[in-house]
C-alpha cells in the first residue's frame, strides 16, 4: 500500500485533488514513491504535478534529474505498484486509465525491473 494512502484519509485526499486540478488545470496529481528495493536516493516529495502533455519518457527524465542517476542506470516506474509503463505512452492516457479514486495517479520508481514483484503491500 502507499504511504500516502495509508497517511491521508480519502475525503482529504480527493479535496486536495479537487484544488490542485482548478488551481492548475491541464496537470496530472501523481503520488511518486521509492520501491523498498529500489537502492536509488529518496525523493524528498512524494506529490508531482505533471503536464497532460508529457510522455512517460519526459516525465522520467524530471525523476532522472530528481534522484541524481548515472546515465547507465535504468529508471523503471510502475503505475499501481505493479504496471511497468514505458517511453512513448501518454501520460495524460495513463492517467485516464489508471487514476484512483480519490484523483491522484500512483506511481511507484525503482532501478530494477521485477515486473511488479519488487513493491510488496
Amino acid at each position: 500500500m502507499f504511504k500516502f494512502k495509508v497517511d491521508t484519509p480519502l475525503e482529504k485526499r480527493i479535496e486536495e485533488v479537487q484544488k490542485i486540478t482548478s488551481k492548475w488545470p491541464g496537470r496530472i496529481p501523481i503520488i511518486l514513491e521509492k520501491s523498498k528495493n529500489s537502492q536509488l536516493e529518496d525523493i524528498p516529495k512524494s506529490k508531482f504535478l505533471c503536464p497532460s502533455d508529457y510522455t512517460v519518457q519526459q516525465f522520467l527524465g524530471c525523476i532522472r534529474k530528481k534522484v541524481k542517476m548515472r546515465r547507465d542506470t535504468a529508471l523503471f516506474i510502475f503505475v499501481n505498484g505493479k504496471e511497468l509503463v514505458t517511453g512513448d505512452a501518454s501520460m495524460l492516457a495513463i492517467y485516464e486509465q489508471k487514476k484512483d479514486e480519490d484523483g491522484f495517479l500512483y506511481m511507484i520508481y525503482s532501478d530494477q525491473d521485477v515486473m511488479g514483484a519488487h513493491y510488496n503491500q
